[in-house]
């Protein structure tokens, strides 16, 4: 099986590749070496394959798409004010206030438009409802970052910017994450995952 240096267009296509025999090793235009979010599980297909001119690596969204995307969010705003009414700095001064807020961010991310992978991002990449059964087989890059997700990561990336967004803090977004993951898939959050989260808040603070 072959392995190359694979060029990758602004587009998200390939634009060129040396054939070397050794793992596949991905680049932009611009030289700027980029890696799977989850190489060894759900980007193990992806890294590995063998790629010619023409074919897609990732679905480029840059900064100003993510940050209408995650603006646009139902009930942003009204979040953002109650996360703001219910703390002084890290102090909760509304306990009710903050557990609104709580509730509102629960109902978005679960079933609303803050589940950006089965809604935003299945919209754009035309996926249908499977988001699971295709989480393999599209990828996302934000920006010029240098990593390259999965739907489901970039699902994660992103809402991982919206959290930071309306102004959870770090300790609120661990806690709340492992909270889900428990509930729904009952084992603490993976740390493909949570990088995707966190690299997500990150990048809205990029510019």
């Amino acid at each position: 099986k072959f392995g190359d240096d694979i060029t990758v267009g602004k587009d998200g296509k390939v634009k060129g590749y040396v054939r070397n025999g050794k793992p596949n090793r991905f680049f932009d235009v611009d030289g700027m070496e980029l890696f799977f979010n989850d190489p060894i599980n759900v980007d193990k297909l992806a890294q590995g394959k063998i790629y010619n001119i023409g074919d897609r690596v990732y679905n480029p969204i840059d900064y100003n798409e993510f940050l209408k995307a995650i603006a646009s969010v139902p009930h942003t705003n009204k979040i953002r004010a109650l996360l703001a009414q219910g703390r002084l700095g890290n102090a909760v001064i509304s306990p009710s206030a903050q557990l609104s807020a709580y509730a509102m961010i629960g109902y978005e991310s679960t079933y609303g438009e803050a589940d950006f992978s089965a809604h935003y991002l299945s919209r754009k990449l035309d996926v249908g409802n499977n988001t699971n059964q295709n989480d393999a087989f599209y990828h996302v890059r934000f920006g010029n970052t240098n990593t390259i997700y999965s739907l489901m990561d970039a699902g994660n990336f992103m809402w991982g910017g919206w959290s930071k967004f309306i102004g959870l803090l770090n300790h609120e977004v661990t806690g709340g994450v492992n909270t889900y993951e428990y509930i729904y898939n009952g084992r603490a959050d993976t740390n493909a995952d949570s990088k995707s989260i966190f690299n997500g808040r990150a990048f809205l603070l990029s510019k």
